[in-house]
């Protein structure tokens, strides 16, 4: 059946097609029975403007590109469900582009986001180096980027304040009597990853304790990579009882690997992850972790690339999300061995000092 048109609508209700035209955008002086028999017509035939006519005329597609890195990381579709919502309520929809945290597949989502015209780009995937990222986002209009930091030129910036967090999971381990910590960090291509280490390192030089780079085990973003990188830490140093993790599902394996080694938790090793997912809480024990919004994350994103496309003069270049210290079962405040309590970093600062000066 052939698609109804605007020229059938204006025939079926005796008007020309501009009168229709009105009535659809809600301009012009039309007589209120003029309006309402065209609109009936609109409703009966089941007529949709061509939104491919619109964007022609308005030169926007009313789209958003979001690239993210690994759609299975239970992180990335609470972040999408946020920004999707705010997108939504401005009239905007959303192609998602999942990278599988592969090069290539990051630079075709690049090249295809591109080709759809889309009005602007939000990229959570960093695989990519800076001389092969950067030429691709400048021909975007309007982008948007999640933890990594360019030229606020070439893209807004939003990222987790990852060494407030490093510092409070350190700080908290200390707190509760542990002085042998390791870090199961993820791999250096995510900017957080070193931000994170940065905080685990700060907190520990802090109370004038040695910082042992033995005790420092890169690992992929995943459960496998926190199983395999935990049994590499105890093998290395067997009396570690304290372990701070890149996120919650590097987290999930060292859970895994010390209840395959026999080891109690949190008895004998106290474990927290990053970013609280959900299913942080049903974990055996629970996962003591950093919480995240991630709702209001993918919603900031979208408003900030909004405002990048509006071409706002008040236009926000940086966004830096504070995450919170949830205590639970793998690393209690309850049963600490050591009643010293270290001392206080002011974290505020040290974050703050870390952003300004130090690109981690």
């Amino acid at each position: 059946m052939p698609r109804t048109t605007i020229s059938d609508v204006a025939k079926e209700a005796g008007v020309s097609t501009m009168t229709v035209s009105r009535v659809l955008n809600g301009r012009g002086e039309i007589s209120q029975e003029t309006r309402q028999r065209v609109q009936d017509i609109i409703d009966r035939l089941g007529y949709r403007p061509s939104s491919v006519a619109r964007n022609l005329k308005t030169q926007r597609t009313h789209t958003i590109g979001l690239i993210v890195p690994d759609i299975t990381n239970p992180f990335f579709p609470e972040v999408v469900r946020g920004a999707e919502d705010q997108a939504s309520e401005e009239g905007f929809a959303v192609m998602l582009c999942n990278t599988i945290r592969d090069r290539d597949r990051e630079r075709k989502a690049l090249e295809l986001l591109e080709d759809k015209r889309v009005d602007g780009l939000i990229s959570c995937s960093s695989s990519l180096p800076d001389e092969e990222l950067i030429p691709l986002l400048k021909q975007q209009e309007a982008v948007v980027v999640f933890d990594r930091i360019v030229d606020k030129a070439i893209a807004g910036s939003i990222r987790i304040d990852d060494v407030y967090g490093g510092i409070s999971a350190t700080n908290h381990l200390l707190k509760i009597g542990r002085r042998s910590l390791g870090l199961l960090a993820g791999p250096k291509y995510y900017g957080g990853s070193e931000r994170r280490r940065y905080g685990f390192r700060a907190a520990l030089e802090l109370q004038g304790m040695h910082v042992d780079p033995k005790l420092e085990i890169e690992c992929e973003p995943d459960e496998q990579g926190g199983h395999d990188a935990t049994k590499l830490l105890l093998q290395r140093q067997p009396k570690v009882d304290g372990i701070f993790c890149f996120n919650d599902l590097v987290a999930l394996g060292a859970l895994g690997a010390l209840n395959e080694l026999g080891v109690s938790i949190p008895d004998q090793v106290a474990v927290i992850g990053f970013d609280d997912l959900r299913l942080a809480s049903l974990t055996t024990p629970p996962l003591s972790t950093l919480h995240v919004d991630k709702l209001d994350l993918g919603r900031s994103m979208v408003r900030m690339l909004l405002e990048r496309i509006r071409g706002d003069v008040q236009v926000e270049d940086e966004c830096i999300i504070r995450p919170k210290l949830i205590v639970r079962g793998s690393a209690p405040n309850i049963g600490a061995r050591d009643e010293k309590k270290p001392k206080r970093a002011n974290l505020a600062n040290l974050s703050r000092k870390t952003a300004a000066g130090t690109r981690v």
